[in-house]
């Protein structure tokens, strides 16, 4: 009975695995090149999508530029460089938080006029909305 409800709840796990896995495809990155995004909290936090492999944006107080790479389920973010600018107040926190939640960026999922930024696992790391060309 217990190997029974052990296979059972593992094949469940795997299931829903697969199915959140399917719910959510990787965007083609070729799909973004020349779109503009900003967070929905801060619009002064921005993504574009400048090439195939390169991003860049304002990380709210400071510009940064990164490399991009991409496999059919998976996208890695290269090392940010930023202008070293001062950020006043707990501005320099928030933008570290943003530059991390790029960072850790492993999936990109457009739906509409929003992208969704996800972890390894699907989880939501933040939403930007898509804007115009700046």
């Amino acid at each position: 009975m217990t190997r029974f409800l052990i296979s059972l709840t593992l094949l469940i796990f795997c299931v829903q695995g697969a199915f959140a896995a399917s719910n959510n495809p990787q965007t083609d990155l070729r799909l973004l090149v020349g779109t503009y995004w900003q967070t929905e909290q801060n619009p002064q936090r921005t993504l574009q999508f400048v090439s195939e492999d390169g991003i860049a944006g304002n990380a709210g107080c400071n510009n940064y530029r990164s490399s991009i790479s991409s496999s059919s389920d998976m996208i890695i973010v290269g090392p940010i460089a930023t202008t070293k600018k001062l950020c006043a107040g707990d501005a320099n926190a928030a933008e570290t938080h943003f530059l991390q939640v790029l960072q850790s960026t492993r999936k990109v999922v457009k739906d509409g006029d929003r992208l969704e930024l996800l972890d390894e696992e699907g989880v939501q790391l933040i939403r930007l909305v898509q804007i115009l060309e700046k």
